[in-house]
């Protein structure tokens, strides 16, 4: 071909309207994929993006796979649906039953009552798979912890709560340390023991964020408080508490105000708004009935969620199910495996 036929033909398509130069795209990337060709009555989503090479304006509708809208990338060629690379990949529940999964996770309601309230609208679905299901959903907001950390400030409000040890969902050796016990009843031990999981806490005054979190057994270290609050807590915030000798060595490392609400007068110094929180996690933890110990800084992070729901549960829910990110998809084998607390 020569140049002046070169000429001519961008010449011509110069002259071409914006409907006729995107058939003519089309056309070129058939030709260049004749593997990929689609009809050519199929619409372009320019909008969408491709999870895979991350290219726009070459997604084309797909047909259906396993009831959802699959697409194609004419760019690379891979085909995905709307979920791929998602919380919701390769789930057979739609995102409205995985949105009920969440909202009852939020507000602190039994895996059972979930599965009967879900049996009211016809959907058949097992404790397990609703298991399975809350959890991918507590690692998931693991993973959002990580992008937005949780960071207290100005005046702070902290203390601790305790709730029993639990092996629920595991059997008792003839080597147990202690004898099982029935659900609900209390450490067979009295006070402070290793029985005893302690939950640090942490909340920011009137509005802002709070730091829910387990370390240890008993009472806390100084070094298991170093550990929950760096990287969380501003310095030269006023951190309030009940005098335990920690704090004020925290106070000393994070560079925080420490003030002993025991010494003052009431009025300002109070630790109302933590308490109120204590109680709010004991009533949830009553409603999860109970929750094994090795999973209890996930459901930490169900509370800090939900405690002043700064957002909606829609908003929420479109960070958790629609994020496009491959990294951080967890399997089902993720979850009785990641991230748990050993005490």
């Amino acid at each position: 071909m020569t140049m002046n036929n070169i000429e001519s033909i961008l010449a011509a398509v110069n002259s071409l309207s914006d409907s006729d130069l995107k058939i003519l795209v089309n056309r070129i990337m058939d030709r260049l994929h004749p593997e990929n060709a689609l009809a050519s009555a199929v619409k372009i989503a320019p909008r969408l993006k491709c999870p895979v090479c991350h290219t726009n304006g070459y997604v084309v509708k797909n047909g259906h796979k396993h009831g959802k809208q699959a697409f194609l990338c004419r760019a690379c060629g891979k085909s995905f649906v709307t979920t791929s690379n998602t919380l919701l990949s390769g789930s057979h529940y739609s995102s409205e039953v995985w949105r009920m999964v969440l909202t009852d996770t939020l507000m602190g309601v039994s895996l059972d009552k979930t599965r009967d309230k879900l049996a009211l609208l016809d959907i058949r679905i097992s404790h397990t798979s609703l298991f399975f299901m809350r959890h991918k959903i507590m690692l998931a907001l693991e993973d959002l912890q990580e992008v937005s950390p949780a960071m207290v400030e100005d005046v702070v409000e902290a203390d601790e709560t305790y709730v029993p040890e639990s092996w629920k969902g595991k059997k008792f050796g003839p080597n147990a340390k202690r004898k099982p016990r029935k659900r609900g009843t209390p450490a067979s031990k009295r006070g402070l023991s290793d029985e005893q999981i302690c939950i640090c806490t942490a909340v920011q005054r009137k509005s802002g964020d709070l730091v829910v979190k387990s370390e240890n057994r008993a009472r806390p270290s100084i070094k298991d408080v170093v550990d929950i609050y760096t990287g969380h807590v501003k310095k030269g915030t006023l951190f309030l508490t009940d005098g335990m000798n920690v704090y004020p060595k925290l106070g000393k490392v994070l560079g925080l105000s420490v003030m002993n609400v025991k010494k003052e007068n009431a009025g300002f110094f109070n630790l109302n708004t933590v308490n109120n929180l204590h109680s709010f996690i004991k009533n949830r933890y009553r409603g999860y009935r109970s929750v094994a110990t090795k999973y209890l800084n996930r459901y930490n992070l169900v509370f800090r969620a939900a405690y002043r729901m700064r957002i909606s549960v829609d908003e929420l829910a479109e960070k958790l199910f629609l994020a496009r990110n491959p990294k951080r998809v967890h399997h089902y084998n993720d979850v009785k495996e990641l991230n748990l607390l050993a005490v």
